[in-house]
């Protein structure tokens, strides 16, 4: 018997620069093999995230030429490429992707879905009126809007007035059982440097800047080193601050790597700075990891850890409290090998990936049964 031809689906991303919305996209693919074929946009012509997909998949990588700021023109041109393209199934991801489902609004060619993960830095203090605006009107026919965070969904509902059929919290998966226990050997037998680090994409909403003063205002009596996993816009600025602050021994920046695993086995406590998050992978690898997590209360940070380090997540704005919920996890092994243990469990118990490929499933063939 004939195999069915698998469904098109049609990715918009703002860019597929290796992110969030793009490494979630990318292990739903891999999951589903050829099941379906998938057409990828990134609007900023960068398509690095490609290396995360395995070989064998039917993926096409469709070059964009457009003008920035040409509403219209664009609107246009969008249109066209998805009538010739004839999708199942149009997904969208953030704001750089909202011209795309304009095109597909008052006569829709295909299903479409919206995934939000997260705001620009102008979006970071409050959300604008005429985005919010342009939300509200052309994501309303919309099948669903996917958001990975209840925080993204609480925006949703009570700034953007979206109907609540419509707006669907689907949390990040992480696969769990790839992250082994052997950083517990590691950690009782290791002597100093004790090692506190983090996995962030470059960018000035990561406020890596902000990590390093805290790390730089912890007690120095005992050998520590900040290892900073990453690449990104603002790594040359990064690297000057650390030789302005004379940190070039002890805070290193180690480039961006495709499996954080090994390093992260190595760390003993995760540290994220963020102005602004929704539910980072970042913090479910190093929850994963058995590691504690000190970070800035942004997004779902707080939700996501077990309840013992949620007084570890603190105010972004107090500099003084993350440093001293910093020094307090370093002093105490005990306490950070206690928590570590507590964020795996809560791990395996929330956020699995197997509960995120089915709810995608469902959500992909309930959208093009329409």
């Amino acid at each position: 018997m004939k195999s069915p031809e698998p469904k098109h689906l049609l990715h918009v991303f703002a860019t597929f620069g290796a992110g969030g919305p793009q490494v979630q996209f990318c292990q739903i693919a891999n999951h589903f093999g050829n099941r379906y074929k998938h057409l990828i946009i990134s609007m900023d012509d960068n398509y690095d995230a490609k290396r995360l997909l395995r070989s064998d998949l039917l993926v096409e990588l469709i070059p964009l030429k457009y003008q920035k700021n040409q509403l219209i023109h664009n609107i246009k041109l969008f249109r066209g490429i998805l009538a010739s393209c004839k999708p199942d199934l149009l997904l969208t991801y953030n704001w750089g992707a909202i011209e795309w489902a304009i095109a597909n609004f008052l006569f829709p060619i295909c299903p479409h879905i919206h995934c939000e993960h997260g705001f620009r830095p102008d979006e970071i203090q409050r959300q604008l009126r005429r985005r919010i605006l342009l939300r509200y009107i052309f994501l309303s026919r919309s099948f669903k809007i996917i958001t990975p965070s209840m925080t993204m969904k609480k925006i949703a509902l009570n700034i953007w007035k979206i109907n609540q059929k419509k707006v669907l919290y689907i949390p990040n998966g992480i696969d769990v059982h790839k992250f082994n226990n052997t950083r517990h050997k590691h950690q009782m037998e290791k002597s100093s440097p004790l090692v506190i680090g983090t996995v962030a994409h470059l960018r000035k909403e990561k406020n890596i800047p902000r990590m390093i003063r805290v790390f730089k205002d912890v007690k120095q009596d005992i050998t520590i080193k900040l290892h900073i996993v990453g690449d990104g816009d603002e790594l040359m600025s990064i690297s000057e601050y650390i030789d302005k602050l004379n940190l070039t021994e002890n805070v290193k920046l180690l480039g961006g790597i495709d499996d954080p695993l090994p390093l992260l086995n190595k760390f003993d406590i995760f540290i994220i700075s963020s102005d602004t998050e929704q539910m980072p992978y970042s913090v479910l690898e190093a929850m994963a990891s058995s590691l504690p997590v000190v970070g800035t209360d942004v997004g779902d940070i707080r939700y996501m850890v077990s309840d013992i380090n949620k007084e570890f997540i603190v105010d972004k704005n107090n500099e003084k409290e993350f440093s001293d919920k910093l020094n307090l996890l370093i002093r105490n092994k005990s306490l950070r090998i206690d928590i570590g243990e507590k964020n795996k469990k809560q791990c395996i118990r929330k956020f699995s990936i197997e509960y995120m490929f089915k709810n995608f499933e469902f959500l992909f063939e309930s959208a093009m049964d329409m």
